[in-house]
């Protein structure tokens, strides 16, 4: 994410290739959610693009807090928060 917001104005080629990878990485996490409601495990008015989206947003937001951060085990705990929120969705 970092690479994305400070290469715009002075690589942007380079921004447009980080770009590019947060959305593959975005559209892989959509693709996993579609699968998980076509089996069953989420319920059938889960939408994977926004499921993706939250997901990488999540990610962004715990990775930027780890820069700032004193200790390891609240970044875990936080981890772990973001992981137990993706296994509810499936009791939803």
């Amino acid at each position: 994410m970092k690479s994305v917001t400070e290469l715009h104005a002075t690589e942007p080629k380079l921004q447009s290739v980080a770009s590019d990878l947060l959305d593959a990485t975005e559209e892989m996490f959509a693709e996993q959610f579609e699968q998980a409601r076509s089996a069953g495990e989420l319920p059938d008015e889960a939408d994977p693009a926004f499921l993706g989206a939250w997901l990488q947003a999540e990610i962004m937001g715990i990775r930027t807090y780890a820069q700032k951060a004193n200790t390891a085990e609240r970044v875990s705990r936080l981890a772990d928060g973001l992981a137990e929120r993706v296994r509810y969705l499936k009791t939803v």
